[in-house]
């Protein structure tokens, strides 16, 4: 074993550990003296620092939005939040999606896709946007047939002279 091979090893070794301690949540705090400093920094930008929490019993659910949309003459058609796109796209809608796990966000994130309906849409007069999650059950509950499904969570209305809709009827 020559001296860069052994240089190496010990190289891939803390990283390892460095992974096995973060995926413990053995962490040290960013406070503490410059060596701790460097760990916490090296897991910052290796990503040796992740949590690894897609191991855990109960993994975070996704999210969507999907929209009803209705004209001035009250046709309606459906949409959903996520379009086709890059891996970046996709990455940053679901998780802008993902806020919607928090409740206090949630209307002021269905106006903001709303907003955004709105401007796709200039014909839609009344737009509904569906909040779903897709519930996993648990190992236990899936052996017996319970099998994922979107569940809807809420719904918001939001109009844009919703009154020439509805003057027609």
């Amino acid at each position: 074993m020559n001296t860069l091979h052994i240089i190496k090893t010990v190289l891939a070794c803390g990283h390892l550990l460095a992974v096995a301690c973060a995926a413990a949540d053995l962490r040290p705090s960013r406070t503490e003296g410059a060596l701790q400093q460097c760990v916490v920094l090296y897991g910052w930008y290796s990503g040796s620092n992740n949590g690894y929490g897609f191991f855990a019993p109960s993994v975070g659910s996704r999210w969507q939005a999907r929209f009803s949309l209705y004209d001035e003459h009250g046709h309606g058609w459906t949409e959903e939040s996520m379009r086709p796109g890059n891996r970046e796209v996709n990455l940053r809608h679901a998780t802008i999606l993902g806020m919607f796990a928090r409740a206090e966000l949630r209307e002021v994130l269905a106006a903001s896709w709303a907003a955004r309906m709105f401007a796709r849409h200039p014909e839609a007069r009344l737009i509904n946007v569906h909040v779903q999650i897709y519930r996993v059950p648990p190992m236990r509950d899936f052996s017996k047939g319970d099998r994922p499904e979107w569940v809807t969570v809420a719904v918001y209305s939001f109009g844009h002279n919703v009154e020439a809709v509805f003057a027609k009827e």
